[in-house]
């Protein structure tokens, strides 16, 4: 049996957004940069779903930074509308990602850093990824 790529439904989509644009007399679209930014939505939409699977550890992260705070001042009472706040859900979603990336090696598509390999096997060498 044939096996149908999953590509094929996109590049089907582009050119039949082609035909419509051509019979409207209107310039046809690049299929290579549409396919290219098709592929890159669902790989970004993949990610979102693979860190979602994580995201039963996120209280418990926070209640971890606002344990540390507390330790600093132990009268701190939490409050969801300050910048602290914030910035401790942008820290969570960066440890999520960083779990992500150490159980299943994903990554987001736009990430552009770099993957610092530790442990034994490790060769104090930087990837590139």
């Amino acid at each position: 049996m044939d096996e149908i790529n999953p590509n094929d439904a996109i590049l089907r989509e582009l050119w039949r957004r082609n035909a419509l644009r051509r019979e409207a007399k209107l310039p046809p679209i690049d299929i290579g940069e549409e396919l290219d930014r098709a592929l890159h939505q669902r790989a970004a939409n993949d990610f979102y779903a693979a860190r979602k699977a994580l995201d039963h550890l996120r209280p418990r992260l926070e209640e971890k930074w606002i344990a540390r705070r507390r330790r600093r001042d132990p009268g701190y009472i939490p409050n969801r509308n300050t910048i602290w706040c914030m910035m401790v859900g942008t820290h969570v979603t960066k440890v999520l990602d960083r779990m992500l990336r150490m159980r299943t090696g994903r990554v987001h598509p736009g990430w552009p850093g770099k993957v610092i390999s530790y442990g034994e096997n490790a060769g104090d060498v930087e990837e590139n990824v």
